[in-house]
C-alpha cells in the first residue's frame, strides 16, 4: 500500500466503492502535536467516560454539555438479510439502528440524518482533504440538502505510516475517526450538533463480518 518517492508515500483506506489512494506528506502526522485546551478537555472526558461506562453500552453524551447529546448511528443498506444480521449483532449496543433503502444511492440517503459518512473521493465535492488519521465534518449546501443530502458530511481518512493495515483495523480507524470528528464538532458548535449519523453498510462490511463490526462498535462507543 506504499509507493511514491522518498518525500511522499501513498496510503489508503478501502471502501465498498473500491480502494482509493491519496497522497499524504510524511510530516502531516506531526502537524498537531499539542492540543488546544478544548482538545485536552475532550481527551479527559473520554478517559472518564471509559471508566464510568464500559464498552458496549451505547453512545453516550458529553456530561454537563447539552451540545453533546447521545449519538445514534444508522446503518443503511438495500439488503434486508444483511440488515437483519447487523441488527441482531448490534442490538446489545443500543446506539445502533439499521434502515432499509430501495437502492443504495451514495449521495441520496434517507431523510432524517444529521450527517452521512462518505469516503474521501465521494466527499471531495464538499472540500474533503486527505488528512492522515483525521476525519472532517463538512457542511453541505442548501441545494445539496434539497437534493437529499443531510446538513453535514463526515469524511474518511488516509492511513499514517504506522497504522495497521487490513480490513478490520482499517474499518476500526474509519469508525473511530468519524466518531471523534462528530464529538469534537458537537462540543464546538452550540446547539448545532450531529445526533444522527448514517453509514452505508458497504463502507463498513468491506472484508468485515457483522459480528466483527459489532465488536468494533462495542470497543469505540
Amino acid at each position: 500500500m506504499q509507493g511514491g518517492s522518498a518525500k511522499h508515500r501513498e496510503f489508503s483506506i478501502g471502501s465498498g466503492m473500491g480502494r482509493h489512494l491519496h497522497r499524504a506528506h510524511p510530516f502531516a502526522q506531526n502537524a498537531k502535536e499539542l492540543g488546544t485546551p478544548q482538545d485536552l478537555d475532550l481527551c479527559m472526558w473520554k478517559k472518564v467516560q471509559r471508566l464510568r461506562h464500559p464498552p458496549g453500552r451505547g453512545a453516550l453524551g458529553y456530561p454537563g454539555d447539552s451540545r453533546m447529546n447521545p449519538l445514534e448511528i444508522v446503518i443503511l443498506d438495500a439488503n434486508q438479510k444483511t440488515l437483519d444480521e447487523l441488527a441482531t449483532k448490534c442490538k446489545p449496543l443500543g446506539a445502533i439502528t439499521v434502515q432499509k433503502v430501495d437502492r443504495v444511492l451514495y449521495t441520496r440517503p434517507p431523510k432524517g440524518m444529521d450527517a452521512l459518512f462518505l469516503v474521501l473521493p465521494a466527499a471531495e465535492k464538499w472540500g474533503a482533504k486527505p488528512l492522515p488519521g483525521k476525519a472532517q465534518v463538512l457542511k453541505t449546501s442548501p441545494e445539496d440538502q434539497r437534493d437529499g443530502m443531510p446538513p453535514y458530511v463526515v469524511t474518511g481518512v488516509v492511513l499514517r505510516p504506522g497504522d495497521p493495515r487490513g480490513p478490520l483495523p482499517e474499518t476500526k480507524m474509519l469508525i473511530t475517526t468519524a466518531l471523534d470528528a462528530v464529538r469534537e464538532f458537537n462540543v464546538s458548535h452550540n446547539g448545532k450538533g450531529i445526533h444522527k449519523l448514517g453509514f452505508w453498510a458497504v463502507n463498513l462490511l468491506n472484508g468485515v463480518t457483522p459480528q466483527q463490526l459489532a465488536t468494533v462498535f462495542a470497543e469505540v462507543l
